[in-house]
């Protein structure tokens, strides 16, 4: 394998090399397309998803605001952060259900064209070492970061991300996708959970079903076989739930 640009070794499997830490970056080529970012130690994720942790002693309601407040103590400059998964859903919507706010983790997604910017901030990886660290007992991590070209998403979806607004960080600027994006990446899995995400994203006012037509007509797939039956038997389902669409 030889080493691309950023320091990112070329191949199926990647190491990043910060400071002593080390990253396994799961590329498209692999099997599991997902750009795992994990810490030097392995995680211990002996609490179940969807049971609230243990408080880490800030004036916060759901887990995933938990993990931002711990992540933008530790920054030291301004980072952009777009989240998605069921952390999206508990800090960009008002109305989420209890089972979202207790959500063990935070997901975010990477925009390719910042990619070489974000692998050499060191604050940012600092930050999310000892984030990680200060969680460790409770059970909450931030771990999964995906750059854009591994997630189904139209493409045009960061001009139309949404800003969530936390007075309490310092650092942070929290955005989400749009709610057709946000449901494009459930569409990834055919997971009982992902489905009862979708449905409660079709409730959300800023829901629009000609934009979520033009988004299924438009997504970008990564070209994984498994993503892309998932893809379709998704929109199977999904089909009937809007009967005046047409895919």
């Amino acid at each position: 394998m030889g080493r691309g640009p950023g320091g990112i070794l070329a191949g199926s499997k990647s190491t990043f090399a910060r400071s002593g830490r080390a990253s396994d970056i799961r590329c498209l080529a692999a099997s599991q397309p997902f750009y795992d970012s994990s810490r030097l130690s392995p995680r211990r994720r002996h609490v179940a998803s969807g049971v609230a942790a243990p408080s880490t002693g800030f004036p916060v309601t759901s887990n995933p605001q938990r993990i931002l407040q711990v992540l933008d103590g530790h920054l030291r400059a301004p980072f952009t952060l777009y989240v998605y998964g069921r952390s999206a859903l508990a800090l960009g919507y008002p109305n989420s259900p209890a089972a979202v706010q207790g959500t063990m983790d935070v997901d975010a997604i990477l925009p390719a064209k910042d990619i070489l910017e974000i692998e050499t901030n060191d604050d940012f990886w600092r930050a999310q070492e000892l984030t990680n660290r200060d969680l460790d007992e409770s059970g909450l991590y931030f771990t999964h970061l995906f750059e854009d070209r591994q997630v189904i998403l139209t493409p045009d979806w960061l001009d139309r991300t949404v800003p969530i607004e936390l007075t309490s960080l310092r650092h942070l600027k929290l955005h989400r996708p749009s709610s057709e994006d946000l449901i494009l990446t459930k569409m990834m899995r055919v997971d009982p959970q992902d489905r009862e995400d979708i449905a409660f994203l079709l409730r959300q006012a800023d829901f629009d079903q000609s934009k979520l037509t033009h988004a299924l007509a438009n997504a970008v797939i990564p070209p994984i076989k498994e993503i892309g039956e998932a893809f379709k038997r998704s929109k199977d389902w999904l089909f009937p739930k809007l009967p005046a669409t047409r895919f």
